[in-house]
């Protein structure tokens, strides 16, 4: 679930632990710097390791001493750095981590992190013990490469990197109260005088040497942390869509894109299809505005439709650049298109138990005077509802139109110079192009749907939209019986054939008849129970048969040219 906070400003007196101003990122910005702090983690891991073995293998050549041991504190701060990259590195893997719980997370490494390196390098430095020393430390090098890699709020970055610069004096403080000044510091000293105070002095000297280029870094981290934190919110912000957040891209076609949203208050996942009026340029002709009103006609016919079979309609309007969008619920599952070519035809006990359902959406379409005129394997799409399986929604109506009406007045809601619909599933009467198209029509594509289940093939195969749509006007298909591996029941392909009649007059005249013949047909190859259903399920698609939330959401929209 989205957490949903007010992007105010942040105060330099927020907690460490606060995740004020984060709040503000969309789960998709947010899961992306989860991403990038285990990668910078292990980054740091790795490069901790590194450094301890060539720092091991070195020292034992300059000491002739081919295995020798090293320190133990090296050996204690070489083991605290890569348990620290390792343990964030998974930490910030893990799925549903709080918001409150990453950012201190963050905070936390980048402070470590910076102790680590002060702890390795102070050393090197401490036996050099130069007073020309310049140059940017690594932990300077090391904030500016974290303020670019992880999305934090910029004073959040600064408060974090500020308390980390400060570790390269503590950890040379530590170290002289441990050990003492090196006897050779005399030397490095221009004069004779106490060791003790001269060695404070030189030391606070060499630290401010160090630490002022680590503040300039820091200040330079603080500006790429403000544009890459203020990048990520308006990217955010864009993801918005009036109640609802958008978390993760589904699809993408020539029209538009499809994404996971949720709505801020309730929790609810929806598939929030995106038409971009660029994008909608058609081949045919047609204007990107003229398509954009056939998908605004889509949402209003989708909202009046209350079928469970229908795909449901939650939400739709128009951007302020001028994209369309409406949120539909998210589906779990696979179109029929996309099942027959997975796993092969269907029996007729189940192919049946589809088409059935399907007679229920369009049933309340055509009762309020609508005709989908673009029923094809890719548009009923089988899902999971429930504990129940094989539960058919039919998707896309953006090419329905009012039963029995004249194109006339309404043609510029349809493609120019072109029958609408899919030619491998089109009616004789819309290839036609003839003025009245009734709920017929869609009886003819969903026989077209049936033969598909049970042999896996189309009606008709053609080397054009032209030829195909052709050969559905003149052409007599195939009985099932001599197409199909399957054994098919005489009533099964007597009523796919009926629905392939080429006059509508000879087909059966409503989709309430053609239900009311399925069932009959149903009494003889038996009914697909749920049982059934389940059972295949659990077998074929178990990504989508977990009690908790579907591993996959499949695309429920096509936002594709066709």
């Amino acid at each position: 679930m989205s957490e949903q906070a007010n992007p105010a400003s942040i105060s330099d007196t927020t907690p460490l632990n606060s995740s004020s101003g984060f709040s503000a990122l969309d789960s998709q910005a947010r899961s992306q710097t989860y991403r990038n702090l285990a990668a910078a983690a292990y980054v740091y891991a790795a490069v901790y390791f590194v450094a301890f073995w060539s720092g091991w293998l070195t020292s034992s050549k300059i000491r002739d001493e081919r295995f020798a041991m090293p320190e133990a504190e090296y050996i204690f701060g070489s083991i605290f750095g890569i348990g620290l990259g390792l343990f964030v590195g998974w930490k910030a893997r893990q799925r549903h981590l709080p918001v409150a719980s990453f950012t201190l997370i963050a905070q936390l490494f980048l402070i470590l992190s910076c102790l680590g390196i002060a702890f390795g390098a102070w050393k090197w430095q401490f036996h050099a013990f130069d007073p020309s020393f310049d140059g940017v430390h690594w932990v300077g090098v090391w904030i500016i490469s974290f303020a670019a890699t992880v999305t934090l709020p910029p004073r959040m970055l600064f408060r974090s990197a500020f308390i980390g610069s400060i570790c390269i004096p503590l950890i040379g403080i530590l170290s002289i109260l441990a050990y003492g000044f090196p006897p050779h510091m005399e030397e490095a000293l221009s004069f004779p005088t106490d060791l003790n105070a001269a060695g404070w002095s030189f030391f606070w000297q060499i630290s401010a040497t160090i630490l002022v280029p680590i503040w300039i870094c820091i200040g330079i981290a603080y500006v790429i942390a403000a544009r890459v934190f203020h990048l990520a919110k308006d990217a955010s912000d864009a993801r918005r869509l009036g109640s609802y957040q958008l978390e993760e891209k589904l699809g993408q076609g020539g029209m538009g894109e499809v994404w996971r949203a949720s709505h801020k208050l309730l929790a609810r996942p929806a598939a929030v299809k995106l038409i971009r009026e660029q994008g909608v340029a058609s081949p045919n002709g047609e204007h990107p505005s003229t398509v954009l009103k056939r998908f605004e006609r889509e949402a209003q016919a989708t909202a009046a439709l209350t079928s469970p079979h229908t795909v449901q309609l939650y939400d739709f309007g128009i951007k302020e650049d001028g994209t369309f969008y409406y949120v539909m619920e998210l589906l779990h599952g696979l179109d029929l298109r996309s099942l027959i070519e997975r796993t092969g035809p269907v029996p007729p006990a189940r192919a049946l138990h589809f088409l059935r359902q399907a007679c229920d959406s369009l049933a309340d379409a055509h009762m309020h005077g609508m005709v989908h005129r673009d029923i094809k394997p890719g548009n009923l799409f089988t899902c999971r509802k429930g504990t129940n399986y094989d539960f058919i929604k039919i998707l896309d109506f953006g090419l329905v139109k009012e039963s029995g009406r004249s194109e006339k007045g309404n043609d510029q809601l349809t493609r120019q110079g072109v029958a609408s619909g899919t030619p491998a599933f089109m009616a004789p009467e819309m290839a036609l192009e003839k003025a009245e198209i009734d709920g017929r029509a869609d009886i003819y594509a969903l026989g077209c749907v049936g033969y598909w289940l049970l042999t896996g093939e189309l009606v008709f195969t053609a080397d054009s939209a032209v030829a195909m749509m052709l050969k559905h006007v003149s052409e007599k298909p195939r009985p099932l019986s001599k197409v199909s591996e399957l054994e098919i029941p005489e009533s099964v392909e007597s009523l796919i054939m009926d629905c392939l009649a080429k006059s509508p007059d000879d087909r059966p005249q409503s989709v309430m008849e053609l239900g009311q013949r399925i069932e009959k047909a149903q009494q003889e190859t038996g009914e697909w129970t749920a049982e059934h259903a389940t059972s295949w399920w659990k077998l074929h698609l178990t990504e989508f048969t977990s009690p908790t939330k579907p591993s996959q959401e499949t695309v429920v929209m096509d936002v594709s040219q066709e």
